[in-house]
């Protein structure tokens, strides 16, 4: 199946559908559940991917699914309304190159584990409750992609950080100031040891994610 497609049936998905079925009675899914349940194949992304993962043993597919199932659950809980009103609005608007699902497809798929897809998912949804701007929600996509999930959950629980934390720097999410400096047209002086502070995209992440994680 073409990327374009599973892309708009994902969209689909996220516009029109009841995704509390994905919650029902508080049981985790397991994929084989996923297979074989009718009711959860009904939803139209379930429904263009179902037949891919029942044929093919492929470990990557299987993980594809979870990592899916992972971001439904985390919007579940969102109305159907709210969520098509929100993704129609971006969709439509001139500024994107990339349509909602083709966004959400692409970087859910770069997850390397269902966590970071979940925490993409609480990022979107903080979108759809007009909680965080689109335009950083994909930053913050980008950033958990690109951290180990460890690097990511010890940056939104700790309070002080070094020089040391190149990751966290090379991310965005921290930025390095000598108070002391002294500047000369395009020349700075270092006059004394380095400050580490957030950025202010690193101070939305960890208020995003403080009761969360």
């Amino acid at each position: 199946m073409k990327s374009k497609s599973i892309s708009q049936s994902l969209t689909d998905t996220l516009k029109n559908d009841d995704l509390t079925n994905l919650t029902k009675d508080g049981l985790e899914l397991t994929i084989d559940s996923f297979i074989n349940d009718e009711i959860i194949k009904q939803i139209p992304f379930v429904k263009s991917i179902a037949a891919i993962v029942s044929t093919a043993k492929s470990i990557t597919n299987y993980l594809f699914v979870k990592k899916i199932i992972a971001f439904f659950k985390g919007i579940s809980d969102i109305p159907q309304k709210k969520r098509q009103a929100m993704i129609s609005k971006i969709d439509e608007s001139k500024k994107y190159r990339q349509k909602v699902g083709e966004f959400l497809l692409f970087q859910i798929n770069h997850c390397d584990d269902n966590l970071k897809a979940y925490y993409i998912s609480q990022a979107f949804k903080a979108v759809i409750n007009e909680e965080l701007s689109y335009d950083d929600f994909m930053r913050v996509s980008n950033v958990i992609n690109r951290l180990s999930i460890i690097d990511f959950e010890d940056f939104i629980t700790r309070e002080k950080f070094g020089e040391d934390d190149s990751a966290l720097i090379g991310c965005g999410l921290l930025f390095l100031h000598n108070p002391n400096e002294e500047r000369t047209k395009e020349i700075v002086i270092s006059l004394g040891n380095l400050n580490v502070y957030t950025t202010a995209l690193g101070d939305r992440i960890k208020k995003l994610y403080k009761t969360i994680i």
